[in-house]
């Protein structure tokens, strides 16, 4: 990292941060000079970002799929009722440049994907963990790996978390301690719940972690993973060892993640979800208008995405990286042809040739 000078306004906003000797004056110029990728903007991700924004990192990449609903506000810091049908990233880069404008917020709203990874983390530092699910997490992993970028996973559910910090080459990956994991057999928020304050504390340990890769290099958490037990307010530090037979960074054949095009996602705001996790670069917005004005109405639009309503129980969100969420109210369903065929009519992408 080349040197740079901090403003007197900046020496004045973190003057508490540049009197810890953990820190200061250089480690706040490390951190200025950092690039950081959020991956998630959930209980997580949200955290992450105020608190990276706060201390003045200079660049922040954040990335969801997802929009604002009623059930996210009791735990995802960025957001409020204003927000409520926003894209996620939207809504937390609004959030995040009022708190600090001289941090460089990049949002992109898009499905993690195999195929858009690399282009996702190839000019970061590292990673943060801000997900709800394994497979982008396997997904997140192996391109960590393959790049060379620090990864810090993170994970919490009902009164539990976990953090450990993956650097590649030195530790374990992730898949040597959590290999084979498939996330309908593993627990979910809209079943058992989450406390907001697992989502604080595992959010701030991943944060820490973070600093102290950028300022010194020496993360508490370099292959250790550690459980967080609010109910028994138990915290227990697993040493980690390198699996010699793990399929990502051993000598095994890593098993092919499986990538949904249309997946059920948790019911909320009394509507069935449905994503559907296409990512075409250079998708036609324009066209999408016209082909939504024929079947519906546009409720809202952004730079990166347009809210439609097709009658009163089927409403949906279409982003500019060619993904969508449908939404269906009441009792109705959808099975997955039918999605498809309405993405089909308003991107004009032919999903069944």
């Amino acid at each position: 990292m080349g040197e740079i000078l901090l403003t007197e306004d900046e020496i004045d906003r973190y003057a508490r941060q540049l009197v810890l000797r953990d820190i200061g004056l250089r480690g706040q110029e490390r951190l200025k000079s950092s690039r950081v990728a959020i991956l998630g903007m959930g209980g997580l991700g949200t955290p992450a970002a105020l608190l990276l924004t706060r201390m003045g990192i200079g660049f922040i990449r954040i990335v969801d799929r997802d929009i604002v609903s009623g059930t996210d506000l009791h735990r995802q810091v960025l957001f409020n009722l204003d927000d409520v049908g926003l894209p996620k990233v939207e809504a937390a880069k609004t959030s995040l440049n009022k708190m600090n404008p001289d941090v460089e917020i990049d949002a992109i709203a898009i499905p993690i994907l195999n195929e858009n990874i690399d282009k996702l983390i190839e000019d970061v530092d590292l990673i943060i963990d801000g997900l709800d699910n394994i497979r982008t997490r396997y997904i997140i992993n192996r391109a960590a790996l393959r790049m060379g970028k620090p990864y810090i996973f993170s994970a919490a559910v009902e009164m539990f978390g976990i953090v450990s910090t993956i650097i590649p080459g030195e530790t374990p990956c992730l898949e040597c301690f959590y290999s084979g994991l498939q996330d309908e057999f593993l627990p979910r928020c809209a079943v058992v719940g989450v406390h907001p304050s697992i989502t604080f504390i595992t959010s701030a340990i991943a944060v820490s972690e973070a600093t102290k890769l950028i300022v010194s290099g020496e993360p508490g958490l370099k292959g250790k993973l550690l459980f967080i037990d609010l109910r028994s307010m138990d915290f227990n530090l697993l040493e980690l060892k390198r699996d010699e037979n793990c399929g990502v960074c051993g000598r095994g054949v890593a098993p092919e993640i499986e990538q949904p095009l249309v997946e059920l996602g948790c019911a909320r705001d009394g509507k069935s979800v449905y994503f559907i996790n296409k990512f075409i670069d250079g998708f036609n917005m324009d066209e999408a208008v016209t082909n939504i004005l024929k079947i519906g109405s546009i409720t809202r639009m952004g730079d990166q995405f347009i809210k439609f309503k097709i009658d009163e129980s089927l409403q949906g969100t279409l982003f500019k990286s060619g993904s969508m969420i449908i939404e269906v109210s009441g009792m109705a369903t959808l099975n997955e042809r039918e999605i498809i065929g309405i993405y089909e009519s308003i991107s004009n992408v032919k999903i069944y040739r």
